[in-house]
């Protein structure tokens, strides 16, 4: 990635997430965050986009001028998963 580089983080606000945009801010990215959830602690110089990827206009939005895109969207969180841990997928 280049030093200058604008990136989005999908699912930024999750436990991966908020550890890798801390990552990308440190290599001096311009980062922003798209969450269905508002971030816990907001980073210095993040921009954050609060609301679902199935919003076109939001997603849209949140994408405009981005070079790189990580998507770390998830549906399930590791309690969730854990509740039927014998269920085959």
């Amino acid at each position: 990635m280049l030093d200058s580089e604008r990136v989005l983080v999908v699912g930024g606000n999750g436990f991966l997430g908020v550890n890798i945009v801390g990552e990308l801010i440190l290599r001096g990215m311009s980062v922003s965050v798209l969450d269905i959830h508002p971030p816990r602690l907001a980073l210095p110089g993040v921009t954050y986009h609060c609301g679902a990827v199935g919003d076109r206009k939001l997603l849209e939005q949140s994408i405009r001028g981005q070079q790189c895109i990580i998507y770390l969207k998830s549906s399930t969180t590791p309690a969730s998963s854990m509740l039927d841990a014998n269920r085959a997928y």
